[in-house]
């Protein structure tokens, strides 16, 4: 059965037990820009049901040393129907990273070669780790207090929300290179392959060109496409720029995208409306997802519970796939390499969702998640690795399959 038989055969259904039957059923295909372009069929990525139950994992064992890279169990979800049980070997790896995780930005980002790791405190403290063995490298002062940071094509992007700047930091020796002065500036939206940020300032957005240090405000057009749904307000809570710098998404109870035209920002489409407390926008060049405290309610879907949908970046309305992950999703990574998704619930911090239909579960260092809760992922370039920002620690997560791929050539 398609997935989107199965939708509209369920709208006009009043029994929610049937739903969540029906909907742990179906498997659907996700396919990452590589898998299609490879023409491989990267397997099934079911919609999740409330049969899941997200009970806390399975203890790992007591860590000795909490500053020494460990091994930790996991724990396994199998899904009815939609594969086997992960078997032995499939444990990961988690490092500590020797930094004061509550006092961070709520955002962590890599160099541009992948090979260092960034972070930068509130008051504005900026350090360097290098990867694998998460050793802190270099460390300066932004001279300001930071609220926001990101990737460029050029380096490290930081906001200094009190001084109203946004500063371009190199990602080798943390020297600030440029500051251009944006009053108001709360976020930027940026990407690695291009220098441009993209600024949140009040109800406008500012281009900021981080070698020339130009900035201009963007003129918004509205040019809905035939299928979007019909709104009267541009939305740019949650501002995000996809990798490749082709379009911008926002959005606090709809996810709506603006393409990037020279000055302009064309909105061409809103979703619908399926956020329950919106906390975040996630997204490659191919997918996007908005994890939502209540979960994600769209109309004219199967209920998952308190789950996150995922759309295609150039269709908004129907989602590609859903999947239950237990109370309070608060953020969610893709992994075009493993081809494999991450999420996190008030009860485990780590839920990873492979292409067989698994859903593996690991809580790091051996404490409750609904202690220390998973708020941020940032997933490595290369697959199988994750950066891990919690409530109070920040972790480096080596998966099974990371050793297939080595950081280092």
């Amino acid at each position: 059965m398609r997935i989107t038989e199965a939708m509209r055969q369920l709208k006009g259904w009043k029994a929610v037990g049937a739903a969540v039957v029906i909907v742990s059923l179906v498997a659907i295909r996700v396919y990452t820009r590589m898998d299609r372009q490879q023409g491989n069929d990267v397997g099934n990525v079911p919609v999740g049901s409330a049969a899941n139950s997200d009970e806390p994992a399975e203890a790992p064992k007591p860590v000795a040393d909490p500053n020494r890279r460990s091994k930790l169990s996991v724990a396994i979800t199998p899904i009815p129907f939609a594969g086997k049980p992960v078997s032995e070997g499939e444990d990961a790896w988690v490092t500590p990273v020797p930094v004061d995780a509550t006092k961070l930005v709520r955002r962590v980002a890599w160099s541009r070669d992948g090979e260092r790791l960034l972070t930068v405190t509130q008051d504005g403290h900026v350090k360097m780790f290098s990867l694998p063995g998460i050793s802190e490298t270099q460390e300066n002062l932004l001279e300001g207090r930071c609220s926001f940071i990101g990737t460029t094509k050029d380096g490290l992007a930081a906001v200094l929300s009190d001084t109203g700047q946004v500063v371009l930091v190199d990602d080798t020796s943390l020297e600030v290179l440029r500051r251009v002065d944006l009053p108001n500036v709360s976020r930027i939206a940026t990407a690695p392959t291009i220098s441009t940020v993209y600024a949140l300032t009040g109800d406008s957005i500012v281009s900021v060109d981080l070698n020339s240090g130009m900035a201009a405000e963007l003129t918004v057009e509205i040019q809905l496409l035939e299928r979007s749904q019909k709104s009267a307000n541009v939305d740019f809570s949650l501002l995000t720029l996809t990798p490749d710098g082709r379009f911008l998404l926002s959005g606090s109870r709809a996810i709506q995208r603006a393409r990037i035209d020279g000055p302009r920002a064309i909105v061409e489409e809103f979703g619908p409306a399926i956020s329950r407390n919106a906390r975040d926008l996630l997204a490659n060049d191919d997918f996007v997802a908005m994890p939502s405290g209540g979960g994600n309610d769209p109309p004219d879907q199967p209920p998952i519970g308190q789950g996150t949908y995922v759309y295609s970046v150039e269709n908004l309305q129907d989602p590609v796939y859903g999947h239950y992950t237990g109370a309070s999703p608060r953020t969610y990574g893709f992994d075009s390499v493993a081809s494999c998704s991450y999420a996190q619930s008030r009860g485990t911090q780590v839920i990873v969702l492979n292409s067989d239909g698994l859903k593996r579960r690991y809580n790091l260092a051996g404490k409750p998640a609904v202690k220390d809760a998973a708020h941020f992922f940032l997933v490595h370039p290369k697959g199988n690795r994750l950066c891990v920002l919690t409530d109070s620690q920040l972790y480096w997560v080596e998966l099974p399959g990371a050793e297939d791929n080595p950081l280092h050539e």
